[in-house]
């Protein structure tokens, strides 16, 4: 479901139809819908994420162990260490996973990780291997974090050249070609993960200036996205949901209960987010581990 889509229902269910005079922002309905897919992500078995499953190969863990970052496996992972779904020697075996509280294991010869026995742990955000080798290459099978619902832009640096400050937007992707449209409007650098304000706009070469400068110079395919102003509603209808449209009902009932709830109609609020756990719970169910009376 795109999002256009999933705003037009969620208007629906808030009785928010008056585009003149809406009761929710643009803004605090896109929030919505960012915070209730987060919740999802976070309380539905790994099962049901099948569309965020990703898979990085042939990356050396440095002195065994690996940073969860997007430079590293391309998108951040999901859910923590609950969003490593299994981690392989490249060209190899399959590693054993091993708890933080159960490391000591690792400590008895014939458990420790070795080439026919490799495990991994996750702990502060790094994933550890131990397989024998100083540098051993692995492939990481992962939950990504789902794709921002606002609409992304593409840096391009066929003008601006390198710089920390200026950059260029990507043509076709539906920017402004009129100048300092986007005038004092707050940007995220989704790739860096950075905040900047934009302080001029060329709209026939498609040019940002922004403050803070960038830690490093700009480079072509930086992906961004509008935070404040009305600007993140343009092109809504090409930004899609990465969840299985199964859960997309979900999305709309959390959304619609976190608005409800800023409204002070705390009834409503709590008859939608009862509704989208119930059922999350019966997704959840057969998945679930048994345990014996």
């Amino acid at each position: 479901m795109d999002v256009v889509t999933m705003m037009d229902r969620l208007a629906l269910r808030l009785e928010d139809t008056d585009s003149d005079n809406p009761k929710f922002t643009i803004a605090m309905k896109l929030n919505a819908l960012e915070n209730a897919q987060q919740r999802i992500v976070n309380l539905v078995v790994n099962e049901l994420l099948t569309d965020l499953q990703y898979i990085k190969t042939n990356v050396t863990a440095t002195a065994g162990k690996i940073a969860m970052t997007a430079a590293n496996l391309d998108y951040k992972v999901c859910k923590g260490a609950k969003g490593v779904i299994g981690v392989k020697i490249y060209g190899g075996d399959f590693c054993t996973p091993i708890p933080i509280k159960d490391l000591k294991v690792l400590e008895i010869a014939l458990l420790a990780g070795g080439a026919y026995n490799p495990v991994f742990y996750v702990f502060q955000g790094y994933i550890y291997v131990v397989n024998g080798e100083t540098d051993p290459v692995i492939d990481v099978y992962f939950l990504k974090i789902p794709t921002t619902l606002r609409y992304k832009f593409t840096s391009d640096q066929a003008d601006s050249g390198v710089s920390t400050t200026k950059f260029d937007g990507k043509a076709g992707e539906g920017l402004s070609a009129t100048n300092d449209t986007y005038n004092d409007a707050v940007i995220y650098n989704i790739t860096k993960g950075s905040y900047h304000v934009i302080t001029d706009y060329n709209g026939t070469s498609l040019e940002f200036t922004v403050e803070p400068a960038a830690a490093a110079n700009f480079t072509e395919g930086q992906e961004f996205y509008f935070i404040t102003n009305d600007f993140d509603q343009i092109n809504l209808d090409g930004a899609y949901c990465d969840l299985n449209d199964a859960l997309h009902p979900l999305v709309l009932d959390f959304a619609e209960a976190e608005l409800w709830g800023i409204d002070d109609k705390l009834d409503r609020s709590a008859k939608a987010e009862k509704k989208a756990i119930k059922e999350i719970n019966v997704l959840n169910a057969p998945y679930e581990e048994k345990t014996g009376e």
